[in-house]
């Protein structure tokens, strides 16, 4: 969750600095949309770009001290993916004009690519000192503080964002998510339809909306409530994860999530579908794999069960479950030598896994280890 959502509230605001259109490409990339480019496209763009950073790179051999050359050029050099190069642009135009709060916001978006986070939020943090009224920088530094656990100096700054921005859709997300880390429902619910009010594309709103309602459903099912009860909550989150999707198909969370939702509710074909999604879009997603190899395994299909849970420890070589489960596939198989190996591991990793444990004691006698 952490790079993902402070990549949306970042990025945005670099995309922002070269569109003419500055509100529909705020909502675009604050949903972390992505439009797919044909390769001519992106060729295209590229010489674009490269055309810019040539005619500035000129520009500076007259006006060698005009930092927002460097600032324009920096911009250029991180579309074109030099990052790094980027960042010499940008420390150069703050050493030319140290007090511009957005040249230090800029490069706070380059250091966070770079998973500079301390660095990152330093710069904020200059920003922030000198007066900026930018209330993307507010909210991205408070964003990196929720995640690194100052909950209430994020909250404080999610707030002045908005004391700077009463329509700004991405400070209520966070002051969702402040009040979801305390365990307030009610107000983080409250948040997030704030969020969706002042920006309907909002993706990841409707994940948590969807998320807490799932919860709900989950609750009810266990206190067994009235069917027309969990018939409602379920179909709510199933809603708010389709308009998570819909707003944003390459949301791989709100995929996976609604994959969840869906085999929890014996919807195993749809589950399928949903979990493929999330994989194509995030291939490090090692429960999205697990998940599916259950469903594969419930379906008595072994060998592709197995490949599943084998993705999934490749991810996470320690992941007990997976590795159990893959050790069932294998003896269903009559692979036991392999079986008996996953058994051991899934024990190894975890000792309290007691379907592990009785399977590794099972095949151990049977096999006179």
């Amino acid at each position: 969750m952490y790079r993902c959502v402070v990549c949306i509230l970042l990025i945005a605001n670099v995309l922002l600095i070269s569109c003419n259109n500055k509100k529909t490409k705020q909502k675009d990339t604050l949903n972390n949309k992505k439009r797919v480019q044909t390769e001519g496209e992106k060729e295209k763009q590229l010489k674009i770009i490269e055309q810019g950073i040539k005619n500035i790179t000129d520009s500076l051999e007259k006006f060698t001290a005009k930092p927002d050359l460097f600032y324009r050029r920096s911009v250029l050099y991180f579309q074109k993916g030099e990052i790094q190069t980027a960042v010499l642009d940008i420390k150069r135009a703050i050493e030319l004009d140290p007090k511009n709060p957005n040249y230090h916001y800029q490069l706070g978006i380059y250091e966070y690519v770079l998973a500079k986070d301390e660095e990152a939020l330093s710069a904020y943090q200059e920003a922030i000192k000198l007066g900026t009224e930018n209330p993307a920088v507010y909210t991205a530094a408070a964003t990196i503080l929720f995640y690194q656990g100052s909950v209430e100096n994020a909250a404080k700054l999610f707030q002045v964002a908005l004391e700077k921005s009463p329509n700004y859709p991405a400070a209520y997300f966070g002051l969702g998510l402040v009040y979801r880390n305390k365990n307030n429902n009610t107000e983080a619910r409250r948040y997030f339809e704030k969020t969706l009010q002042h920006d309907s594309t909002f993706s990841n709103a409707y994940l948590e909306l969807g998320q807490m309602t799932h919860e709900e459903w989950k609750i009810a099912k266990a206190q067994k409530r009235d069917a027309n009860t969990l018939t409602n909550l379920y179909q709510s989150a199933l809603k708010y994860y389709e308009k998570a999707v819909k707003a944003n198909d390459n949301n791989a969370s709100a995929h996976y999530n609604m994959g969840v939702l869906l085999q929890e509710n014996n919807e195993l074909d749809k589950a399928l579908f949903a979990y493929n999604k999330a994989i194509y879009l995030n291939p490090t997603l090692k429960n999205a794999y697990y998940n599916r190899g259950l469903i594969q395994w419930e379906k008595k299909q072994y060998a592709f069960a197995r490949e599943d849970f084998t993705y999934a420890i490749q991810i996470d070589n320690t992941f007990s479950d997976a590795l159990y489960m893959r050790g069932t596939c294998n003896e269903a198989l009559n692979n036991k030598e392999r079986a008996f190996e996953d058994y051991k591991l899934a024990v190894k990793f975890n000792p309290n896994n007691l379907e592990a444990q009785k399977a590794y004691n099972d095949l151990k006698k049977e096999l006179n280890k």
